[in-house]
């Protein structure tokens, strides 16, 4: 079989890899397709072992129960149903997942390796409805840690859930590649490049905004009846969800403080159809933490708050959680909450007023009502400090500790801390390691529309007085901009044009041009 490759690509990142494959003109024997007996999982599995880079495995009809994870093990092979039809139909090979609920026992257990580019296509999974919905997906993609892959493809796939609701794809690790062409019902695409030393390892590295750096989503179509995600992420996780059709779901980014690891690294989000038909979701989308690109979305349907809501959970006392040693971001503690630089004062003057144990009073100042609340406040001269409970316009209550005498006194210097900015807070980028200052880089919203007007990024309404001080918009967010110098990656995903595999066949003859 010949194939010629002339492929014209725009994109800075992806000039390279084009210029070699223009070099050549290949004549590639494909490797073989190899049949499974059956649709078992022992039959499946047998027909792997037997694969070379470069096989296809074809999975015959029917429906068959996986009590235990067929495994692709650092192979280039192509896992498919019979026959190539459409996402519209359903696909002849239908496996439903009848694994526990744990970690590694997901039906289809992929571990990707660096030159080993691998493709899923046309397979329809299921949940056994008697099981607890696996959180591990029914696919489940592995990286290496310190390693990046990025040559997958899972495609015309159905991923369906009845009566429960869970994961469908889990990508976990340094591994990027693109999910097309995908129908899900009440299920989610799970992305995280964690834990511990996946999720540092990506906040480590550059913002790669555009490239083929992230886990791409496009062209899917998802249907909620049962509330949930449709993404769901965290722990350093890199993605894009793009030209994609959601009915019923949102989607969500994880901050620093879900009790599941780092936040969520960069997002983009573009050029998607987003509805909620069978009943009001509260909002499209909810992002926690790091930094992207929101654009070109056309949302419809009932929901509650119809914008791009973000927040910052350790701005608030109520909604703490501790992992990994994170703490509340009040400015009070480095590593813990804020980054290094979180100590920036944001009021600085004098006690003026009489002494007081409790109140600090300051003249010519006209402050809102309870603006400071959550704030940390340090008398400098008396070397105390205090959390601030209340404020008025030009009087603050804190009960000091930790000082000589724990009062305020007149001329005593005082310093107001809201702990900005919050460690991975939203318009956070890379650091250089674990507790160091991050880059400042900004999450950008346009051209976003809601049954036909313009909608924004907007903080959390729940959220408490502090989350202002933490997340402002012109300096960690911006609305109807365009992000400067940002140039969306290739569409369709090149993967998809070059096919995954065979990039290694079995028996290969390069005949130069």
């Amino acid at each position: 079989m010949f194939f010629i490759y002339k492929i014209k690509y725009f994109n800075k990142m992806y000039k390279l890899l084009t210029f070699h494959l223009l070099l050549f003109i290949f004549t590639i024997w494909a490797g073989k397709v190899i049949k499974s007996n059956s649709c078992s999982q022992s039959d499946v599995q047998n027909a792997i072992n037997q694969s070379l880079d470069g096989d296809t495995v074809e999975i015959a009809k029917g429906e068959c129960g996986w009590r235990e994870p067929v495994i692709i093990n650092k192979k280039s092979i192509v896992l498919r149903g019979k026959s190539e039809i459409s996402v519209i139909t359903d696909p002849v090979a239908v496996i439903t997942d009848s694994t526990v609920a744990e970690y590694n026992k997901a039906a289809l257990l992929i571990y990707g390796k660096p030159g080993k580019p691998f493709r899923v296509t046309n397979i329809s999974f299921k949940y056994n409805n008697k099981n607890i919905a696996n959180a591990e997906g029914l696919v489940q993609v592995n990286g290496i840690t310190g390693t990046l892959i990025n040559e997958w493809r899972i495609d015309h796939c159905k991923f369906i859930l009845d009566s429960v609701k869970g994961t469908a794809i889990s990508v976990n690790g340094m591994t990027y590649g693109v999910i097309d062409n995908c129908y899900f019902k009440n299920c989610r695409i799970n992305v995280a490049e964690g834990p511990v030393t996946g999720e540092n390892a990506s906040w480590q590295r550059p913002l790669t905004l555009g490239s083929d750096s992230a886990v791409y989503i496009e062209d899917c179509t998802f249907k909620r009846t049962i509330d949930g995600n449709v993404v769901d992420n965290g722990q350093g996780a890199r993605y894009v969800f793009r030209n994609n059709n959601a009915d019923g779901g949102w989607q969500e980014a994880h901050g620093g403080c879900q009790c599941m690891g780092r936040s969520s690294f960069s997002v983009e989000v573009y050029n998607n159809q987003i509805t909620s038909t069978e009943k009001g979701l509260w909002a499209p989308m909810g992002l926690g933490g790091g930094t992207g690109v929101w654009f070109g979305n056309r949302i419809t349907g009932q929901f509650s708050f119809p914008n791009i809501v973000v927040n910052e959970l350790r701005s608030c006392a109520s909604d703490i959680c501790l992992p990994r040693g994170f703490n509340l971001c009040d400015g009070t503690e480095l590593n813990k909450g804020n980054t290094p630089d979180g100590n920036i004062p944001d009021l600085k003057g004098h006690h003026t007023g009489a002494p007081n144990p409790n109140k600090l009073s300051v003249d010519n100042v006209s402050w809102a009502s309870d603006e400071w609340i959550g704030c940390y406040l340090k008398n400098f001269t008396d070397g105390s400090g205090g959390e601030i409970i209340a404020n008025n316009s030009n009087e603050i209550t804190a009960t000091l500790t930790g000082g000589k005498t724990n009062t305020w006194n007149r001329g005593d210097s005082f310093q107001i801390i809201s702990g900005y900015p919050c460690w991975d807070q939203i318009g956070r980028s890379t650091d250089r390691s674990f507790g160091t200052e991050q880059n400042h880089e900004p999450l950008y919203e346009w051209d976003n529309l809601y049954n036909g007007k313009d909608i924004n990024i907007v903080l959390n309404p729940d959220g408490c007085p502090i989350l202002k001080k933490h997340i402002k918009e012109g300096r960690d967010y911006f609305n109807d901009t365009p992000r400067p110098g940002y140039n969306p990656y290739q569409y369709p995903h090149p993967v998809r044009l070059i096919g995954v595999p065979p990039l290694i066949p079995r028996n290969i003859r390069i005949c130069s041009k």
